[in-house]
């Protein structure tokens, strides 16, 4: 009778070479390990160049968007020296009915003047936070169209402010809504990056990062809890003159149009409120003669 076979080695596998101690001495050979190659990390995708200058040191975006570095610090220090010397935001604002007196400058003066430090804070840091925009565009075009959202913004409230005053027939709210801050060129410029850039990051305060089309509705939510005194009719406008500029209603199609457009605004509002100083000299010469006439008539 024939032998047994050996059993097979445990695990199932295949007896190791070199016989059945397992050891490699029958065969001279010599085994060689080799490692298998370890593949390299993912990486995502690769930023721009602005998207990476967004995301450096803050000395080169200052270098890259002194237009928006120049509009927060003019926004600052008119905030502080109405502040130190007291002088109320009604001197600067904006009404319906001190713009019917032919009073147009204040569409002006009204947007660098805010009610509270809060008020202030929203604006600065949601203008910071849409640099992005003058980094894309170029700094020539963020502040001209900063003024054609500015005017053509205030417009649109001025006339909105009218129709209700009209439909509705009131004299006690609407005329007299005071409207201060630059909220309406900062909400432009958010609507502007909503239609143009819809999920690049819009970071609310310095904060909470977010999609650039829902900016202005949470920004827009945040100022009205925080700053309830702001004027909702010039976000309102803000956003659709920002709305119009992203879809591409650009007005200043050369700078020749660019140069007519703001040294004709710069002539008219100046205008304007010389206009309002001389007859502000007109009626305190006038209040002074009477008042000199009565002091006379009652010494005799």
């Amino acid at each position: 009778a024939r032998p047994a076979p050996p059993p097979p080695p445990r695990g199932g596998g295949l007896p190791p070479p070199g016989g059945p101690g397992g050891g490699m001495e029958g065969t001279g050979e010599e085994v060689v390990v080799v490692e298998a190659p370890q593949q390299p990390p993912e990486e995502g995708p690769a930023l721009s160049p602005t998207d990476a200058l967004l995301r450096g040191p803050l000395a080169p975006q200052l270098l890259h968007c002194p237009g928006v570095a120049l509009t927060v610090v003019a926004l600052v220090l008119c905030w502080y020296h109405v502040w130190s010397r007291r002088i109320g935001t009604a001197r600067f604002a904006c009404t319906l009915d001190d713009v019917s007196k032919g009073q147009h400058w204040r569409m002006v003066t009204s947007c660098f003047v805010h009610d509270s430090p809060v008020h202030l804070l929203i604006n600065v840091t949601s203008l910071w936070a849409a640099r992005k925009v003058e980094l894309v565009q170029g700094t020539g075009y963020f502040l001209q169209y900063s003024l054609v959202l500015l005017v053509a913004s205030q417009l649109v409230m001025l006339l909105a402010a009218s129709v209700i005053r009209e439909r509705f027939r009131t004299e006690s709210y609407v005329p007299r809504l005071r409207s201060v801050g630059y909220t309406c060129v900062v909400f432009g410029w958010l609507t502007f990056r909503a239609v143009r850039d819809p999920r690049s990051p819009h970071t609310l305060m310095g904060l909470l990062a977010l999609p650039s089309d829902l900016a202005p509705i949470i920004t827009f939510t945040l100022v009205r809890v925080l700053a309830p005194r702001a004027n909702p009719l010039g976000h309102v406008a803000g956003a659709l003159t920002g709305l119009l500029l992203g879809a591409g209603l650009e007005v200043l199609p050369t700078a020749y149009w660019s140069t007519c457009f703001v040294v004709g605004v710069a002539a008219y509002f100046g205008s304007s409120y010389l206009a309002t100083l001389m007859e502000e000299d007109a009626a305190a010469e006038a209040t002074g003669g009477a008042g000199g006439d009565a002091g006379a008539a009652s010494g005799r």
